[in-house]
């Protein structure tokens, strides 16, 4: 080997040894905004954001820092490889605002970069049965355990009060311990009916979570939908 290719390997050596050297973990979002719409007073909602590990160096979440009125769902675990993704769930206990709203948890890693933030935002509606172009009734729906009475699927009524027929879509869907059955359409002043039931894996547990939906009106209406299962 003469003097020149030597020359080359080493540098080749110690820029990859300065490369892993160097090696640092990143915090990327698919999406850390989410408009839930329009939400029920005193209620709970909830929305996952999916964080993915950018960088070469593993990424360890150390803190969430959700603040007054939300709360985590336990993690699977503090830590993403590099080019994972991991789901983290956030509930949001909007109490007794009224109006435009929102709450900002904080994410702190080691990435070098500082504290990331996701951000929850909706306007809770004072008369829920006033919303348009669609109202729900029941607007919270509440699965719960009363001593030998247990309340384990209900319907729930999507009225339309507009001249147009309405198409639901679900856009976001947090609520893992209940399958729920929404009509694809609702027709020009008329109502449709959905329906949930808890999984038999939950009939034992207790949860607060929602559902948003997104209407095909001229504004893209959201509205969220808490579920509750309490067991008294």
């Amino acid at each position: 080997m003469n003097m020149a290719t030597r020359i080359t390997a080493t540098l080749f050596i110690c820029l990859l040894l300065a490369g892993g050297a160097h090696a640092e973990a990143s915090l990327r979002f698919s999406m850390n905004r989410f408009d839930l719409g329009s939400i029920p007073p005193n209620s709970v909602v909830s929305h996952y954001f999916w964080l993915r590990s950018a960088g070469t160096d593993t990424l360890v979440i150390e803190e969430i820092k959700t603040g007054c009125g939300c709360t985590l769902m336990p993690l699977d675990k503090n830590w993403i490889a590099p080019g994972d993704s991991m789901k983290v769930d956030i509930c949001w206990d909007v109490k007794g605002k009224i109006g435009a709203s929102g709450s900002y948890p904080y994410i702190f890693t080691n990435a070098p970069d500082g504290p990331s933030r996701v951000y929850l935002t909706g306007t809770i509606v004072k008369s829920p049965d006033s919303l348009r172009p669609v109202s729900l009734k029941p607007y919270i729906l509440d699965l719960s355990r009363f001593r030998e009475t247990s309340i384990d699927s209900i319907s729930f009524a999507i009225r339309n009060h507009s001249e147009q027929d309405i198409t639901l879509s679900r856009l976001s869907f947090d609520v893992v311990e209940c399958e729920v059955i929404l009509p694809e359409m609702v027709a020009a002043g008329s109502v449709a009916y959905g329906r949930i039931k808890v999984k038999e894996e939950f009939l034992d547990k207790e949860f607060k979570r929602s559902f948003t939906l997104k209407l095909n009106d001229q504004k893209n209406s959201r509205i969220t939908v808490p579920v509750r299962r309490k067991i008294y």
